[in-house]
C-alpha cells in the first residue's frame, strides 16, 4: 500500500514536472501587439533591455519595472540598459515609465502591477520576464487581474537550457526550484480563490 502511494506520487511529480517544462517558451513571442502597458519584472538577465527595447519601438504608453532595486534610478536602468529611442523620450519628457520599488517576490510584484493597473485603468499589458519564470508570473497576475488581457513575452537567458535542462547543472537547478515554486502558488492562490468564494 505504502509503496503503490509512493509510485503514484513519483508518477504525479514527474508528469507535472513534464508539463511545467512545456509551458515555458522556447522562443520570443511574435504576437506584436501594442498594449497599454509594458510590464517587466526584474530579477534576471534581458528583460530590463527587453522592456525598454519594446518601449522604444511605441509598443506601449506606458512602462512599469517591477522589483526595482532601492538604490537604483531611471538614470541608472537607462544607462546599464536602455536605447537612444528610450533616452529620447526621457528627454523630451515623453515617457511615463514607473519604477516600482516595494516588490520583492513574484507575488508582490503581480500585487503592485495590479494596483497600478487598476489606477490607470488598463484593459491589456505586456509581461516580460525569463521563460522559465513566465508560467509562474502569468498565474499571478492572472489571479490579481483576471479580466485584464496579458500577452507574455518571454526573454531566453543564454545560460539556461530548456530543450536539455536536465544535462546542465544550472540549468536543472533553475527548473527544480521554478517547478516547487509554481505549485506551491498554485496551491496558495487555489486556496485564496476559495476563501474569496
Amino acid at each position: 500500500m505504502i509503496l503503490t502511494v509512493l509510485i503514484m506520487g513519483i508518477f504525479i511529480w514527474a508528469t507535472g514536472l513534464v508539463m511545467f517544462v512545456h509551458q515555458m517558451p522556447t522562443t520570443p513571442t511574435i504576437d506584436d501587439t501594442s498594449t497599454d502597458a509594458i510590464i517587466v519584472l526584474t530579477g534576471g538577465s534581458l528583460r530590463v533591455e527587453r522592456g525598454f527595447a519594446l518601449f522604444g519601438r511605441d509598443k506601449a504608453h506606458t512602462l512599469f519595472i517591477s522589483g526595482v532595486g532601492k538604490d537604483a534610478t531611471l538614470d541608472d536602468l537607462l544607462k546599464k540598459y536602455g536605447n537612444d529611442e528610450v533616452r529620447e523620450k526621457v528627454s523630451a519628457g515623453a515617457a511615463h515609465i514607473v519604477l516600482d520599488y516595494r516588490a520583492l517576490t513574484t507575488q508582490t510584484n503581480a500585487r503592485e502591477a495590479a494596483h497600478f493597473i487598476r489606477e490607470q485603468n488598463l484593459k491589456n499589458v505586456r509581461l516580460v520576464t525569463a521563460n522559465y519564470h513566465m508560467p509562474r508570473s502569468l498565474m499571478e497576475f492572472q489571479a490579481v487581474v483576471p479580466d485584464v488581457r496579458i500577452i507574455p513575452d518571454a526573454v531566453i537567458p543564454e545560460p539556461f537550457r530548456r530543450d536539455r535542462w536536465w544535462d546542465d547543472q544550472a540549468s536543472r537547478r533553475l527548473v527544480l526550484s521554478e517547478f516547487h515554486k509554481y505549485w506551491a502558488a498554485w496551491f496558495r492562490t487555489c486556496l485564496s480563490l476559495d476563501e474569496v468564494a
